[in-house]
Protein backbone atom coordinates (compact mmCIF):
# COMPACT_ATOMS: atom_id res chain seq x y z
CA UNK A 1 0.00 0.00 0.00
CA UNK A 2 1.22 3.32 -0.49
CA UNK A 3 1.76 5.70 2.00
CA UNK A 4 2.54 9.50 2.45
CA UNK A 5 3.93 10.58 5.93
CA UNK A 6 3.09 14.10 7.37
CA UNK A 7 5.00 15.14 10.39
CA UNK A 8 3.46 17.94 12.12
CA UNK A 9 5.27 21.22 13.49
CA UNK A 10 2.50 23.20 13.71
CA UNK A 11 2.23 22.75 17.83
CA UNK A 12 6.34 22.37 18.11
CA UNK A 13 8.84 24.55 19.92
CA UNK A 14 12.92 25.11 19.78
CA UNK A 15 12.96 22.20 21.95
CA UNK A 16 12.05 19.93 19.16
CA UNK A 17 15.53 20.50 17.14
CA UNK A 18 17.83 19.88 20.97
CA UNK A 19 19.67 17.17 21.37
CA UNK A 20 17.65 14.24 23.25
CA UNK A 21 18.98 12.12 25.56
CA UNK A 22 22.74 13.52 24.45
CA UNK A 23 21.64 12.24 20.91
CA UNK A 24 19.18 12.85 18.17
CA UNK A 25 16.91 15.88 18.50
CA UNK A 26 13.09 14.72 18.75
CA UNK A 27 12.48 16.00 15.20
CA UNK A 28 15.55 13.63 13.73
CA UNK A 29 14.11 10.55 15.51
CA UNK A 30 10.81 11.31 14.82
CA UNK A 31 11.45 11.80 11.29
CA UNK A 32 13.29 8.44 11.47
CA UNK A 33 10.46 6.74 12.55
CA UNK A 34 8.78 7.37 9.85
CA UNK A 35 10.98 6.78 7.15
CA UNK A 36 10.56 2.92 8.25
CA UNK A 37 7.21 3.06 7.61
CA UNK A 38 6.86 -0.17 4.44
CA UNK A 39 4.93 1.17 0.94
CA UNK A 40 6.51 5.01 2.27
CA UNK A 41 6.54 6.75 -1.30
CA UNK A 42 7.53 10.61 0.15
CA UNK A 43 7.55 12.56 4.01
CA UNK A 44 6.20 16.04 4.19
CA UNK A 45 6.48 18.25 6.89
CA UNK A 46 4.20 21.06 8.41
CA UNK A 47 5.16 23.86 10.22
CA UNK A 48 4.03 27.48 11.38
CA UNK A 49 6.79 29.47 12.98
CA UNK A 50 9.59 26.78 13.48
CA UNK A 51 12.08 26.79 10.67
CA UNK A 52 13.48 22.79 10.29
CA UNK A 53 16.22 21.91 9.26
CA UNK A 54 17.02 21.14 5.45
CA UNK A 55 16.65 17.49 5.07
CA UNK A 56 14.69 14.89 2.33
CA UNK A 57 11.23 15.99 2.56
CA UNK A 58 8.74 18.62 1.33
CA UNK A 59 7.83 21.39 3.79
CA UNK A 60 4.16 23.23 3.90
CA UNK A 61 4.52 26.32 5.71
CA UNK A 62 1.02 28.69 6.79
CA UNK A 63 1.22 31.20 9.26
CA UNK A 64 -1.61 29.87 11.09
CA UNK A 65 -3.53 27.04 11.33
CA UNK A 66 -6.62 25.88 12.42
CA UNK A 67 -8.19 22.30 12.18
CA UNK A 68 -10.02 22.97 9.08
CA UNK A 69 -6.32 23.78 7.46
CA UNK A 70 -4.96 21.25 8.62
CA UNK A 71 -6.91 18.61 6.87
CA UNK A 72 -7.58 20.66 3.93
CA UNK A 73 -3.80 20.54 3.36
CA UNK A 74 -3.70 16.72 4.31
CA UNK A 75 -6.16 16.19 1.18
CA UNK A 76 -3.90 18.56 -1.05
CA UNK A 77 -0.72 16.14 0.11
CA UNK A 78 -2.40 12.79 -0.51
CA UNK A 79 -4.25 13.97 -3.80
CA UNK A 80 -7.18 12.70 -5.52
CA UNK A 81 -7.71 9.27 -3.79
CA UNK A 82 -9.36 8.10 -7.29
CA UNK A 83 -6.84 8.90 -9.42
CA UNK A 84 -4.15 6.17 -10.44
CA UNK A 85 -1.56 5.12 -7.99
CA UNK A 86 -2.54 7.59 -5.26
CA UNK A 87 -1.43 6.69 -2.10
CA UNK A 88 -4.04 4.59 0.01
CA UNK A 89 -2.63 5.86 3.33
CA UNK A 90 -1.71 8.97 5.27
CA UNK A 91 0.36 8.44 8.36
CA UNK A 92 0.26 12.21 10.87
CA UNK A 93 2.47 12.23 13.56
CA UNK A 94 4.41 15.31 15.46
CA UNK A 95 7.98 16.09 14.95
CA UNK A 96 8.48 16.46 18.79
CA UNK A 97 8.00 13.22 19.58
CA UNK A 98 11.49 11.45 20.70
CA UNK A 99 9.92 7.80 21.18
CA UNK A 100 7.47 7.56 17.99
CA UNK A 101 8.20 4.16 17.46
CA UNK A 102 8.56 3.11 13.96
CA UNK A 103 8.27 -0.78 14.55
CA UNK A 104 5.24 0.13 15.99
CA UNK A 105 3.84 2.71 13.40
CA UNK A 106 4.53 -0.36 10.56
CA UNK A 107 2.56 -3.04 12.65
CA UNK A 108 -0.30 -0.29 12.97
CA UNK A 109 -0.15 0.27 9.31
CA UNK A 110 -0.33 -3.68 9.00
CA UNK A 111 -3.47 -3.46 11.34
CA UNK A 112 -5.18 -0.70 9.34
CA UNK A 113 -5.20 -2.79 6.00
CA UNK A 114 -6.48 -5.58 7.70
CA UNK A 115 -8.82 -4.25 9.38
CA UNK A 116 -10.10 -2.30 6.04
CA UNK A 117 -10.07 0.91 8.18
CA UNK A 118 -10.62 4.05 8.08
CA UNK A 119 -9.37 5.72 10.65
CA UNK A 120 -6.76 4.09 13.11
CA UNK A 121 -5.41 5.39 16.26
CA UNK A 122 -3.83 4.14 19.47
CA UNK A 123 -5.28 3.97 22.66
CA UNK A 124 -3.81 3.47 26.27
CA UNK A 125 -0.74 4.85 25.73
CA UNK A 126 1.08 8.30 26.23
CA UNK A 127 1.17 11.19 24.49
CA UNK A 128 4.14 10.68 21.75
CA UNK A 129 4.61 7.18 21.07
CA UNK A 130 1.80 6.52 18.03
CA UNK A 131 0.83 8.14 15.14
CA UNK A 132 -2.67 8.60 13.95
CA UNK A 133 -3.65 6.67 10.20
CA UNK A 134 -6.21 7.64 7.73
CA UNK A 135 -7.70 6.32 4.52
CA UNK A 136 -7.65 9.89 1.84
CA UNK A 137 -10.94 9.57 1.04
CA UNK A 138 -12.23 10.79 3.96
CA UNK A 139 -10.44 13.76 4.25
CA UNK A 140 -12.97 15.65 2.62
CA UNK A 141 -15.74 14.98 4.51
CA UNK A 142 -13.55 15.37 7.36
CA UNK A 143 -12.80 18.92 6.43
CA UNK A 144 -16.19 19.70 5.80
CA UNK A 145 -17.17 18.85 9.35
CA UNK A 146 -14.18 20.57 10.78
CA UNK A 147 -15.50 23.64 9.14
CA UNK A 148 -18.94 23.37 10.49
CA UNK A 149 -17.66 22.99 13.55
CA UNK A 150 -15.39 25.48 13.31
CA UNK A 151 -12.97 23.75 15.15
CA UNK A 152 -9.45 25.22 16.37
CA UNK A 153 -5.81 23.74 15.97
CA UNK A 154 -4.71 20.69 18.52
CA UNK A 155 -2.66 18.00 18.93
CA UNK A 156 -5.87 15.99 18.47
CA UNK A 157 -7.94 17.64 15.88
CA UNK A 158 -7.80 14.50 13.96
CA UNK A 159 -9.65 12.43 16.30
CA UNK A 160 -11.55 15.02 17.55
CA UNK A 161 -13.19 15.84 14.03
CA UNK A 162 -14.06 12.10 13.41
CA UNK A 163 -16.03 11.79 16.43
CA UNK A 164 -18.14 14.76 15.65
CA UNK A 165 -19.36 12.17 13.36
CA UNK A 166 -17.93 8.79 14.34
CA UNK A 167 -20.75 6.16 12.63
CA UNK A 168 -19.67 7.51 9.48
CA UNK A 169 -16.21 6.18 9.31
CA UNK A 170 -14.91 3.25 9.68
CA UNK A 171 -12.56 3.47 13.30
CA UNK A 172 -10.29 0.83 14.54
CA UNK A 173 -8.27 1.10 17.78
CA UNK A 174 -5.22 -0.16 18.83
CA UNK A 175 -5.30 -0.60 22.71
CA UNK A 176 -2.57 -1.14 24.54
CA UNK A 177 -1.29 -4.04 26.86
CA UNK A 178 -0.98 -1.65 30.10
CA UNK A 179 -3.59 1.55 30.21
CA UNK A 180 -1.05 3.87 31.44
CA UNK A 181 -3.18 6.95 30.81
CA UNK A 182 -3.44 6.78 34.75
CA UNK A 183 0.31 8.48 35.03
CA UNK A 184 -0.75 11.51 32.32
CA UNK A 185 2.74 11.19 31.55
CA UNK A 186 3.53 13.08 27.83
CA UNK A 187 6.57 12.11 26.11
CA UNK A 188 6.46 14.99 24.02
CA UNK A 189 9.05 17.26 23.69
CA UNK A 190 7.00 21.00 23.39
CA UNK A 191 7.85 22.30 26.86
CA UNK A 192 10.97 22.21 29.33
CA UNK A 193 9.48 20.06 31.90
CA UNK A 194 7.90 17.28 29.63
CA UNK A 195 11.69 17.36 27.35
CA UNK A 196 13.05 16.55 30.97
CA UNK A 197 10.45 13.85 31.84
CA UNK A 198 11.42 12.06 28.52
CA UNK A 199 15.26 12.40 29.04
CA UNK A 200 14.58 10.69 32.28
CA UNK A 201 12.77 8.02 31.26
CA UNK A 202 15.24 7.22 28.75
CA UNK A 203 17.85 7.27 31.24
CA UNK A 204 16.16 4.94 33.04
CA UNK A 205 15.49 2.45 30.45
CA UNK A 206 19.35 2.74 29.52
CA UNK A 207 18.46 4.21 26.07
CA UNK A 208 15.69 3.28 24.00
CA UNK A 209 11.69 3.16 24.46
CA UNK A 210 9.10 1.75 22.84
CA UNK A 211 5.51 1.26 22.76
CA UNK A 212 5.67 -2.43 24.17
CA UNK A 213 8.63 -1.14 27.06
CA UNK A 214 6.89 1.72 28.00
CA UNK A 215 4.13 -0.30 29.16
CA UNK A 216 6.34 -2.11 32.04
CA UNK A 217 8.87 0.67 32.52
CA UNK A 218 6.57 3.45 33.45
CA UNK A 219 4.79 2.36 36.29
CA UNK A 220 8.10 1.45 37.21
CA UNK A 221 9.69 4.90 37.23
CA UNK A 222 7.12 7.08 38.33
CA UNK A 223 9.80 9.43 39.65
CA UNK A 224 10.34 10.58 36.54
CA UNK A 225 7.19 12.31 36.57
CA UNK A 226 7.99 15.17 38.75
CA UNK A 227 10.87 17.74 37.60
CA UNK A 228 9.57 21.21 37.16
CA UNK A 229 6.38 23.36 38.73
CA UNK A 230 3.47 22.92 36.15
CA UNK A 231 0.55 24.90 38.01
CA UNK A 232 1.46 27.40 40.87
CA UNK A 233 -0.83 27.88 43.86
CA UNK A 234 -0.34 31.99 44.87
CA UNK A 235 -2.47 33.64 47.50
CA UNK A 236 -2.31 37.17 47.07
CA UNK A 237 -5.07 38.32 49.17
CA UNK A 238 -5.66 37.66 53.33
CA UNK A 239 -9.10 38.84 53.45
CA UNK A 240 -12.24 37.24 52.26
CA UNK A 241 -16.11 38.59 51.54
CA UNK A 242 -17.59 35.06 52.57
CA UNK A 243 -16.57 32.61 55.57
CA UNK A 244 -17.83 29.40 53.81
CA UNK A 245 -19.27 26.66 55.62
CA UNK A 246 -17.27 24.05 54.17
CA UNK A 247 -14.25 26.32 53.77
CA UNK A 248 -11.21 25.16 56.17
CA UNK A 249 -9.81 28.91 55.87
CA UNK A 250 -12.05 30.49 58.10
CA UNK A 251 -10.83 28.16 60.83
CA UNK A 252 -7.03 29.04 60.47
CA UNK A 253 -7.11 32.41 58.87
CA UNK A 254 -8.18 34.33 61.68
CA UNK A 255 -11.01 36.82 61.11
CA UNK A 256 -10.71 36.46 56.97
CA UNK A 257 -13.89 38.93 56.63
CA UNK A 258 -12.21 41.82 58.20
CA UNK A 259 -8.61 41.48 57.27
CA UNK A 260 -7.28 43.41 54.26
CA UNK A 261 -3.51 42.28 54.15
CA UNK A 262 -2.53 41.62 50.31
CA UNK A 263 0.90 40.51 48.47
CA UNK A 264 2.59 43.78 47.27
CA UNK A 265 2.67 43.83 43.53
CA UNK A 266 5.71 43.69 42.70
CA UNK A 267 7.25 41.44 44.68
CA UNK A 268 4.33 39.15 43.11
CA UNK A 269 5.98 40.44 39.39
CA UNK A 270 9.13 39.32 40.58
CA UNK A 271 7.32 35.93 41.79
CA UNK A 272 6.19 35.86 38.14
CA UNK A 273 9.73 36.45 36.50
CA UNK A 274 11.31 33.53 38.14
CA UNK A 275 8.36 31.11 37.63
CA UNK A 276 8.94 31.99 34.14
CA UNK A 277 12.63 31.40 34.14
CA UNK A 278 12.32 27.87 36.32
CA UNK A 279 9.01 26.21 34.79
CA UNK A 280 9.11 28.01 31.18
CA UNK A 281 5.54 27.28 31.12
CA UNK A 282 2.87 27.06 33.85
CA UNK A 283 -0.65 28.22 34.97
CA UNK A 284 -0.98 30.71 38.06
CA UNK A 285 -3.32 30.34 40.29
CA UNK A 286 -4.91 33.34 42.69
CA UNK A 287 -5.81 33.00 44.67
CA UNK A 288 -4.85 29.78 46.70
CA UNK A 289 -6.70 31.25 50.14
CA UNK A 290 -8.23 35.12 50.27
CA UNK A 291 -10.51 36.62 47.48
CA UNK A 292 -8.50 38.19 44.60
CA UNK A 293 -11.17 41.08 44.15
CA UNK A 294 -9.70 42.61 47.56
CA UNK A 295 -6.57 42.74 46.06
CA UNK A 296 -6.00 46.82 45.15
CA UNK A 297 -4.03 46.16 42.21
CA UNK A 298 -5.50 43.15 40.75
CA UNK A 299 -4.71 44.46 37.25
CA UNK A 300 -1.30 44.63 37.71
CA UNK A 301 -1.01 41.12 39.74
CA UNK A 302 -2.84 39.99 35.83
CA UNK A 303 -0.57 41.64 33.79
CA UNK A 304 2.21 40.60 35.81
CA UNK A 305 1.18 36.83 34.92
CA UNK A 306 0.33 37.20 30.97
CA UNK A 307 2.93 39.65 29.69
CA UNK A 308 4.86 36.51 30.29
CA UNK A 309 3.81 34.45 27.25
CA UNK A 310 4.68 30.64 28.96
CA UNK A 311 2.40 31.94 31.84
CA UNK A 312 -1.39 31.68 32.02
CA UNK A 313 -3.33 32.92 34.47
CA UNK A 314 -6.69 31.17 36.24
CA UNK A 315 -8.59 33.42 38.73
CA UNK A 316 -10.92 31.73 41.19
CA UNK A 317 -13.69 34.20 43.20
CA UNK A 318 -16.49 34.40 44.80
CA UNK A 319 -17.16 36.79 42.54
CA UNK A 320 -17.82 39.25 45.30
CA UNK A 321 -16.24 42.44 46.04
CA UNK A 322 -15.09 43.62 42.56
CA UNK A 323 -14.39 46.78 41.71
CA UNK A 324 -15.84 48.45 38.58
CA UNK A 325 -13.78 48.40 35.47
CA UNK A 326 -11.31 46.02 36.59
CA UNK A 327 -12.81 42.80 34.86
CA UNK A 328 -13.25 44.99 31.73
CA UNK A 329 -9.56 46.07 32.17
CA UNK A 330 -8.04 42.60 32.22
CA UNK A 331 -10.53 41.59 29.35
CA UNK A 332 -9.18 44.80 27.19
CA UNK A 333 -5.64 43.65 27.70
CA UNK A 334 -5.61 39.80 27.71
CA UNK A 335 -9.12 38.44 26.81
CA UNK A 336 -7.99 37.78 23.42
CA UNK A 337 -4.71 36.04 24.96
CA UNK A 338 -6.62 33.16 25.05
CA UNK A 339 -4.56 32.51 28.53
CA UNK A 340 -6.95 34.05 31.61
CA UNK A 341 -9.82 31.78 33.06
CA UNK A 342 -12.10 33.01 35.71
CA UNK A 343 -13.98 30.55 38.06
CA UNK A 344 -16.64 31.67 39.96
CA UNK A 345 -17.22 29.58 42.91
CA UNK A 346 -21.34 29.56 43.04
CA UNK A 347 -22.37 26.10 44.42
CA UNK A 348 -25.93 26.93 44.87
CA UNK A 349 -29.06 27.81 42.90
CA UNK A 350 -31.08 28.98 45.25
CA UNK A 351 -30.44 32.22 46.89
CA UNK A 352 -31.74 31.33 50.93
CA UNK A 353 -29.40 27.67 50.68
CA UNK A 354 -26.54 29.75 49.05
CA UNK A 355 -26.42 31.98 51.86
CA UNK A 356 -26.36 28.79 54.70
CA UNK A 357 -23.43 27.78 52.95
CA UNK A 358 -21.34 30.89 51.49
CA UNK A 359 -23.10 33.73 53.48
CA UNK A 360 -24.06 37.15 51.43
CA UNK A 361 -23.57 38.08 47.87
CA UNK A 362 -25.56 35.53 45.80
CA UNK A 363 -26.90 38.67 43.44
CA UNK A 364 -23.75 39.96 42.77
CA UNK A 365 -21.53 36.88 42.70
CA UNK A 366 -24.03 35.86 39.83
CA UNK A 367 -24.34 39.31 38.15
CA UNK A 368 -20.02 39.16 37.89
CA UNK A 369 -20.45 35.60 36.86
CA UNK A 370 -22.73 36.48 33.80
CA UNK A 371 -20.67 40.05 33.12
CA UNK A 372 -17.63 37.57 33.22
CA UNK A 373 -19.27 35.35 30.55
CA UNK A 374 -19.65 38.21 27.89
CA UNK A 375 -16.02 39.66 28.68
CA UNK A 376 -14.25 36.30 28.67
CA UNK A 377 -16.51 34.10 26.07
CA UNK A 378 -15.36 30.37 26.26
CA UNK A 379 -13.30 31.29 29.34
CA UNK A 380 -15.50 31.88 32.34
CA UNK A 381 -16.59 28.93 34.53
CA UNK A 382 -19.19 28.58 37.14
CA UNK A 383 -18.33 25.69 39.99
CA UNK A 384 -20.29 23.88 42.52
CA UNK A 385 -18.38 21.81 44.91
CA UNK A 386 -20.22 18.36 44.96
CA UNK A 387 -21.22 17.76 48.44
CA UNK A 388 -24.59 16.19 50.33
CA UNK A 389 -25.95 19.86 50.80
CA UNK A 390 -26.51 20.45 47.29
CA UNK A 391 -26.72 17.36 45.69
CA UNK A 392 -30.18 17.11 44.83
CA UNK A 393 -29.87 20.55 43.20
CA UNK A 394 -26.68 20.12 41.19
CA UNK A 395 -28.58 19.15 38.00
CA UNK A 396 -30.52 22.78 38.16
CA UNK A 397 -27.18 23.96 38.76
CA UNK A 398 -25.45 22.63 35.29
CA UNK A 399 -28.54 22.99 33.13
CA UNK A 400 -29.30 26.83 34.45
CA UNK A 401 -25.74 27.78 33.79
CA UNK A 402 -25.31 25.76 30.69
CA UNK A 403 -28.47 27.64 29.04
CA UNK A 404 -26.90 31.24 29.85
CA UNK A 405 -23.28 29.66 27.96
CA UNK A 406 -21.28 29.63 30.83
CA UNK A 407 -18.88 26.32 31.40
CA UNK A 408 -19.63 24.08 34.73
CA UNK A 409 -17.26 22.97 36.87
CA UNK A 410 -18.52 20.26 39.42
CA UNK A 411 -15.52 20.01 41.76
CA UNK A 412 -15.10 17.40 43.95
CA UNK A 413 -15.11 17.88 48.13
CA UNK A 414 -12.03 18.28 49.93
CA UNK A 415 -12.34 17.41 53.36
CA UNK A 416 -8.29 18.62 54.00
CA UNK A 417 -6.81 15.49 55.55
CA UNK A 418 -9.71 15.35 58.18
CA UNK A 419 -10.10 19.11 58.92
CA UNK A 420 -13.47 19.11 58.06
CA UNK A 421 -16.35 16.87 57.90
CA UNK A 422 -16.58 14.01 55.64
CA UNK A 423 -19.37 15.78 53.18
CA UNK A 424 -18.45 13.52 50.39
CA UNK A 425 -21.10 12.31 48.11
CA UNK A 426 -19.27 9.50 46.37
CA UNK A 427 -15.38 7.77 46.44
CA UNK A 428 -13.86 8.28 43.28
CA UNK A 429 -10.62 7.55 44.44
CA UNK A 430 -8.74 5.23 42.29
CA UNK A 431 -8.33 1.02 43.37
CA UNK A 432 -4.84 1.32 43.48
CA UNK A 433 -3.52 4.47 45.17
CA UNK A 434 -0.72 6.58 42.81
CA UNK A 435 2.09 8.83 43.94
CA UNK A 436 0.05 12.50 44.62
CA UNK A 437 -0.54 14.22 41.06
CA UNK A 438 0.07 17.79 43.12
CA UNK A 439 3.37 16.58 44.59
CA UNK A 440 4.32 16.18 41.15
CA UNK A 441 2.96 19.58 39.47
CA UNK A 442 2.12 22.27 42.34
CA UNK A 443 3.70 25.01 44.15
CA UNK A 444 1.68 26.37 46.93
CA UNK A 445 2.72 29.75 47.70
CA UNK A 446 1.17 31.69 50.98
CA UNK A 447 0.67 35.25 51.26
CA UNK A 448 4.33 35.82 53.46
CA UNK A 449 5.96 33.17 50.97
CA UNK A 450 6.25 30.23 52.28
CA UNK A 451 6.03 27.49 50.17
CA UNK A 452 3.47 24.46 51.35
CA UNK A 453 3.84 21.16 50.62
CA UNK A 454 0.99 20.98 49.14
CA UNK A 455 -2.81 23.14 49.88
CA UNK A 456 -3.72 20.44 51.84
CA UNK A 457 -1.45 21.50 54.31
CA UNK A 458 -3.46 24.60 55.05
CA UNK A 459 -0.65 26.98 56.73
CA UNK A 460 2.68 26.81 58.30
CA UNK A 461 2.51 24.69 61.24
CA UNK A 462 -1.25 23.18 60.87
CA UNK A 463 0.57 19.46 60.45
CA UNK A 464 3.67 18.70 62.29
CA UNK A 465 4.83 16.53 59.00
CA UNK A 466 4.76 18.92 56.23
CA UNK A 467 7.17 22.01 57.07
CA UNK A 468 7.38 24.74 54.52
CA UNK A 469 9.79 23.69 51.85
CA UNK A 470 10.94 27.71 52.18
CA UNK A 471 10.35 31.10 51.45
CA UNK A 472 10.29 32.66 47.67
CA UNK A 473 11.15 35.73 49.07
CA UNK A 474 14.08 34.26 50.46
CA UNK A 475 15.01 31.46 49.07
CA UNK A 476 15.70 29.48 44.81
CA UNK A 477 12.89 28.23 43.38
CA UNK A 478 15.41 25.85 42.10
CA UNK A 479 16.39 24.88 45.95
CA UNK A 480 12.59 24.92 47.17
CA UNK A 481 11.63 22.57 44.47
CA UNK A 482 14.73 20.31 44.88
CA UNK A 483 13.43 20.26 48.77
CA UNK A 484 10.08 18.89 47.64
CA UNK A 485 11.78 15.78 46.01
CA UNK A 486 12.09 13.49 49.08
CA UNK A 487 8.25 14.21 49.60
CA UNK A 488 7.41 13.13 46.33
CA UNK A 489 9.76 9.72 46.49
CA UNK A 490 7.56 8.79 49.31
CA UNK A 491 4.55 8.58 47.48
CA UNK A 492 6.59 6.73 44.85
CA UNK A 493 7.71 4.21 47.39
CA UNK A 494 3.72 4.21 49.19
CA UNK A 495 5.33 5.88 52.17
CA UNK A 496 2.68 8.40 53.38
CA UNK A 497 2.92 10.69 56.41
CA UNK A 498 -0.22 11.02 58.15
CA UNK A 499 -1.40 13.89 56.46
CA UNK A 500 -1.65 12.13 52.92
CA UNK A 501 -3.15 8.90 54.63
CA UNK A 502 -6.18 11.24 55.49
CA UNK A 503 -6.24 12.30 51.88
CA UNK A 504 -7.70 11.59 48.80
CA UNK A 505 -6.84 14.87 46.59
CA UNK A 506 -3.85 12.80 45.20
CA UNK A 507 -5.91 11.40 42.16
CA UNK A 508 -6.87 14.80 41.32
CA UNK A 509 -5.50 17.52 38.98
CA UNK A 510 -4.84 21.00 37.88
CA UNK A 511 -4.66 22.74 34.53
Amino acid sequence: MKTVAVLDLVPATGLAFEPFAGGPSAFERSLAALRSLPGLERVVVLAAGLEPPPGDYELVRRASWDAPGLIEALGAIAGDPKAPGAPGLLVHAFGDQPFLDGTFAASMAASFERWKAEFLFADGWPEGFAAEFVKPRILGPLSAIAAREKLPFSRDALFLTVQKDINSFDVETEISRVDLRPWRFRAVCDTRRDFEASERLAGAAGGTVTAESVQDLLPAHEEVLRNRPAFIHVQVAGGCPQACAYCPYPGFGGDVLARRDFMEAGRFDDLMGRVATFSGDAVVDLSLWGEPSLHPDFGALADSVLSRPGLSLIVETSGVGWKAGVAEGVAERWAASGRVDWIVSLDETERGEYQNLRGPGFDEAVAFAEKLGSLFPGRAHVQAVRMLSNERRLEAFWRGWKEKGLDVIVQKYDGFAGRLPNLTVSDLSPLERLPCRHLARDLVVALDGAVLMCREALAPGIHPESAPLGNVFVDSLESIWAKGEAAWLDHVHRKLPAICERCDEYHTWNA
